[in-house]
């Protein structure tokens, strides 16, 4: 991918990340707000495909935690650890348990536009949205937090925090909802 294309794209997805929520749609709509995200980056020349994941993301002291093998969580959110599951279980109101991105195959290139819905600064997670990456291909293979084993692409984020990605592409039930088949 290109730097031009790369800017392009993150430009895309900035102006459609600022539609969404200036109208006041809520921040964790990721299939209506990926949808949107495609449909944008296609009018633009890209062929944008949906990718389903599931996320964890994490501030820096959990990033430690983890680095350090550790497995005594308390000290470890007494030290200030902390993250945030996306898509592990159906919330009240959504229909499928997941969290959906943008995928550009023919780039490697991979967006999220709804990931400002972990922000919390009071717990070191300031997302500057949206995130775009670039990957050949997702990373190690790792244990997800559901006992599955996937392949992971772990992403930095501002403030030493991350965000791991684990692709579900095999989890299609987005295509069916009202989300995802509006306008």
């Amino acid at each position: 991918m290109t730097e031009d294309d790369f800017v392009r794209v993150y430009q895309v997805a900035r102006t459609t990340r600022d539609v969404q929520l200036a109208r006041g749609d809520p921040p964790n709509r990721s299939i209506q707000h990926t949808r949107e995200l495609i449909v944008a980056l296609r009018a633009c020349g890209y062929d944008a495909r949906p990718f389903p994941v599931r996320a964890i993301v994490e501030n820096a002291a959990n990033v430690r935690f983890r680095a350090s093998g550790s497995v005594d969580v308390v000290a470890a959110r007494e030290a200030g650890a902390f993250d945030i599951g996306l898509g592990w279980r159906t919330e009240a109101g959504h229909e499928w348990p997941g969290h959906l991105i943008a995928e550009i195959p023919l780039h490697g290139c991979f967006v999220d536009v709804s990931l400002d819905q972990a922000h919390d600064p009071q717990h070191g997670l300031v997302i500057a949205n949206p995130v775009v990456f670039v990957a050949d291909a997702f990373g190690e293979r790792a244990f997800a937090p559901d006992g599955s084993e996937r392949y992971v692409m772990c992403v930095p984020l501002a403030e030493g925090a991350q965000v791991s990605y684990f692709p579900y592409p095999e989890e299609q039930g987005f295509r069916h909802g009202r989300e995802w088949n509006r306008g």
